[in-house]
């Protein structure tokens, strides 16, 4: 990137804006903030006073603007489609939405649809792919030669949940809202599921129609057997269990990394390298640089491969 104001744009002045914008600042990523909200707008310049940020939304700004090379879209997730679409429709040709890009594949296919008429790219930020946890343990699966299975638990903390901050489809859908960091993970260092068999029941999360118990099991596109059991009507909380030959992996809490010697009771800690994730949100930092500098070579998930996502997370969910 240049180091011209207008070659990014993020928009959003909420928290994961902050958080994005703390992380730019510290990159030395020249940018401008919009956001809708003139109060929101304020509050985040009183946190980066350096930071130019324009209240009054994307399409005033479009309006008198020439299109950034690059948005990083941390809007309200009913507009983000919305909003990307119009910022590719203007010229621009990079752009990362916070995830889950959107709550259906109709979305999603129409904005894919016109990536590709402008030849634009567009990334999803699942930021967990980027924990310096996750990064160390894919590091030790390749060392230990790989998988050999894998059960992960996405429970949700329903009583934590601040109902008022979200919207009635985000929390609908909540598999894809929130869930997901946790199922795309194991997708992340285990594959892709082949083969799927997924059950879904319960009625203990009212806002959550399609039900509050998830079991399924199945096996990815790498070989690797996997089981899943989730229950938003009991206690619990996300964990990932990665097996290989030698050890058991946790990530539970998914900042964290713990391992388990084949044949030893002793459920250690490991040390890590995770300054990044301390002194910025969890994962932003690389994943900010991953989008700016190099996205088709990282971790990032792209809109084709969120469409396949999709697929499976429906199932899992039984929208």
């Amino acid at each position: 990137m240049s180091n011209n104001l207008s070659d990014l744009v993020l928009v959003g002045a909420g928290k994961m804006a902050q958080a994005y914008s703390k992380v730019l600042l510290a990159q030395k990523v020249p940018f401008t903030v919009v956001g809708r909200s003139e109060d929101r707008v304020k509050i985040l310049q009183e946190q980066f006073p350096s930071v130019l940020a324009i209240s009054g939304g994307v399409q005033v700004y479009l309006d008198s603007n020439r299109a950034p090379k690059a948005a990083i879209i941390a809007a309200n997730i009913s507009y983000m489609t919305e909003i990307a679409e119009g910022f590719i429709a203007a010229g621009t040709k990079r752009v990362l939405l916070e995830k889950p890009g959107a709550l259906s594949e109709v979305n999603l296919k129409g904005l894919l649809e016109l990536a590709e008429a402008h030849n634009a790219e567009v990334y999803v930020g699942y930021n967990r792919r980027f924990y310096s946890s996750v990064r160390k343990v894919k590091e030790l699966i390749l060392e230990d030669g790989g998988l050999t299975s894998v059960h992960f638990d996405f429970t949700e903390m329903i009583p934590k949940i601040k109902k008022a901050k979200h919207g009635d489809a985000a929390l609908a859908k909540w598999v894809l809202s929130n869930s997901s960091h946790v199922i795309d993970t194991v997708f992340h260092l285990a594959g892709y599921p082949e083969e799927l068999t997924a059950f879904v029941g319960g009625n203990a999360v009212k806002w959550h129609p399609s039900g509050s118990i998830f079991l399924g099991m199945g096996r990815t596109d790498q070989e690797v057997p996997f089981s899943y059991h989730a229950n938003w009507g009991s206690a619990g909380c996300w964990k990932i269990e990665l097996n290989t030959a030698e050890s058991k992996y946790l990530l539970s809490p998914m900042e964290q990394l713990k391992a388990q010697k084949r044949g030893e009771m002793e459920i250690e800690q490991l040390d890590i390298d995770n300054h990044y994730d301390f002194d910025f949100k969890p994962g932003i930092y690389r994943q900010t640089k991953a989008f700016l500098e190099n996205p088709s070579e990282s971790a990032l998930v792209t809109i084709e491969k969120l469409l396949e996502e999709f697929q499976i997370l429906n199932r899992i969910a039984g929208y």
